[in-house]
């Protein structure tokens, strides 16, 4: 799976990511996936990245299984 992430500002995106990440059990994992489609999206709105928040939740997610 592809992501639409920049390299130069993939750091910057974990960080956001794991700064603003809701994660608790007692959250639903729907509405845990859709928090972080909205916290991508907002990244990708401020950067002006183009492409879809989706995919760069499923980046993010990649990531955080390899720390």
């Amino acid at each position: 799976m592809s992501h639409n992430i920049p390299k130069k500002l993939q750091e910057q995106f974990i960080e956001w990511m794991d700064l603003n990440d809701p994660f608790n059990e007692d959250m639903p994992d729907g509405a845990w996936f859709a928090f972080l489609e909205d916290l991508a999206q907002q990244f990708m709105d401020t950067n002006k990245v183009k492409g879809d928040n989706n995919e760069a939740v499923h980046f993010y997610l990649r990531k955080a299984q390899e720390k």
